[in-house]
């Protein structure tokens, strides 16, 4: 009999914890349905919260509510202090996003936060598939350490939808701890966000200068030498007839380059030529010996060496004559004298048919000696400069630089968009055809916001591939997107890569706009 009693002591203490255990999953069931309990939540609302019967606070920080793209993103930091949250409470962030007036309303995702035996007891329920709990899981759990201070980053996205522009947000808080105690906070008041209205996206384009390759700066300076020799005669007479006035402009054309400091000459080419009168013969060497004369002028006077010196000549120069006849206002002269000399004779032969005609006066005195003449060449090569001495002799000789120099003395100025313009101008009209001259002309004035004129110095470039970036930012701004996109991608150049993605960002926005 004792031991009959000894077992029914035991079944009702067993039956009285099953009864326990069963009492507690209702209630906690029942609790967990008060939550989620949408009229409550809009009776209790309120505009501030804080540690309303507990020790601590669940803090939102650094709140985020922004469209982007075709999306809306919501993002903020929860600082959860140390004694906010016990080991059997858990914390439901909630985030609203509503119209009032119009009863339209979205939940964001929710995140909980759970103490430690709260989190195992959530664990059992997801090991046993409560249907309940398993129906309202969060999107997001975390559980907090015991005596930590914890942040916790929320960042999630939705899809964005028209009338969310008149929204405002509310971030519901829930604290679920034993025995039915439910405590409700929402955060809103002075920190309602509403999303950025719609408006037209501003491109950011980036224009396209492009360096222009270096060069190796090699010039020639051509000049006539209009030496008066008398006839059959190829000494230089320094006060013989208009001597003394060409002597002294030889001097000075040839200081320009021989005293420059910033200049060696490479080689000077000279070429003799005589007048048809007289015997083709002696005439050969009448013009060659004209040529050396000049020769040992620049030695003499000016200490030219002869390596650098080469000596052609044209033994008659009937093509000059030509070309001056042809100048002569009575048609008859003009008309016996052309025939004459371009008739298929002998040079000796057609002096002696001028000799007759009543022109030959008038060749004597005025054609033939503009023909006893030297024309010279002089090649120089220009030394490199840089930004800095560019700039300090650009106003006195700017024909010193190449086009490389210039550029890199307009791009020096930064921003001070003024001069960099005034420079690269200034390559124009050196370079006036030249393709990357004018696309960087043209890139300053985009810069400039001058779209007109960019366009027209873009128009005249005939590498299209040159001035593709820079045209398709004027289609960008014109709204012609198809342009656009095919004159980035003929570019390739890295402004392009960047371009296009300006591109894909404001026909999104276009989109949406309409």
């Amino acid at each position: 009999m004792k031991r009959i009693m000894i077992n029914a002591s035991k079944y009702l203490i067993l039956l009285f914890l099953l009864s326990v255990l069963l009492f507690l999953v209702v209630l906690d069931a029942k609790a967990q349905g008060q939550v989620l309990n949408r009229a409550e939540v809009i009776a209790d609302r309120i505009y501030d919260y804080g540690p309303v019967g507990v020790d601590g606070s669940v803090m939102i920080r650094g709140l985020e509510l922004e469209e982007v793209g075709d999306s809306l993103l919501l993002a903020f930091n929860v600082e959860v202090d140390r004694r906010a949250i016990n080991n059997r409470q858990s914390w439901r962030i909630v985030p609203e996003l509503s119209v009032p007036e119009t009863g339209q309303s979205a939940q964001f995702p929710t995140l909980l936060i759970t103490g430690r035996q709260k989190e195992r007891h959530f664990q059992r329920k997801e090991c046993f598939g409560n249907e309940w709990f398993m129906a309202n899981y969060p999107d997001h759990k975390t559980s907090v350490p015991k005596g930590t201070d914890t942040v916790i980053t929320y960042r999630v996205t939705v899809p964005y939808e028209d009338w969310m522009d008149k929204a405002h947000l509310t971030v519901h808080q829930y604290l679920a701890s034993p025995k039915e105690k439910r405590q409700l906070f929402s955060y809103g008041g002075h920190a309602m966000m509403r999303p950025e209205p719609k408006a037209p996206y501003h491109i950011q384009p980036l224009v396209n200068y492009i360096t222009p390759p270096k060069e190796v700066k090699r010039r020639s300076a051509a000049y006539r030498a209009l030496i008066d020799f008398p006839m059959g005669l190829s000494r230089i007479i320094a006060d013989y007839r208009r001597n003394p006035e060409e002597l002294a402009l030889i001097d000075r054309q040839l200081r320009l380059i021989k005293d420059n400091p910033y200049v060696e000459i490479g080689g000077i080419y000279m070429e003799g030529y005589a007048s048809p009168d007289g015997r083709n013969e002696n005439n050969r060497r009448l013009s060659e010996e004209r040529a050396k004369a000049l020769e040992n002028y620049f030695v003499e006077h000016h200490g030219v060496t002869k390596d650098i010196i080469h000596i052609t000549n044209v033994t008659e120069d009937w093509d000059g004559m030509r070309t001056i006849v042809d100048g002569w206002e009575d048609a008859a002269s003009k008309q016996r004298v052309l025939k004459v000399i371009d008739s298929p004779d002998a040079p000796d032969t057609k002096e002696k048919r001028l000799r007759v005609l009543p022109e030959w006066v008038r060749l004597v005195k005025e054609v033939f000696p503009l023909l006893r003449r030297t024309e010279y060449r002089i090649d120089f090569m220009i030394r490199d400069f840089s930004v800095e001495e560019t700039r300090s002799l650009i106003e006195t000789h700017p024909e010193l630089f190449s086009h490389y120099e210039l550029y890199m003395l307009a791009m020096s100025y930064g921003d001070n968009t003024v001069r960099r313009l005034e420079i690269l101008e200034m390559i124009l009209r050196f370079y006036p055809d030249d393709d990357i001259a004018l696309n960087n002309y043209a890139a300053a004035l985009l810069d400039g916001g001058e779209i007109p004129s960019a366009r027209r110095y873009l128009e005249r470039i005939s590498d299209k591939t040159v001035a593709a970036n820079n045209l398709g930012i004027i289609f960008l701004i014109d709204g012609d997107y198809d342009k656009a996109e095919r004159c980035f991608r003929i570019s390739g150049r890295e402004e392009s890569l960047h371009n296009l993605q300006e591109l894909k960002l404001k026909k999104e926005n276009a989109e949406r706009l309409n």
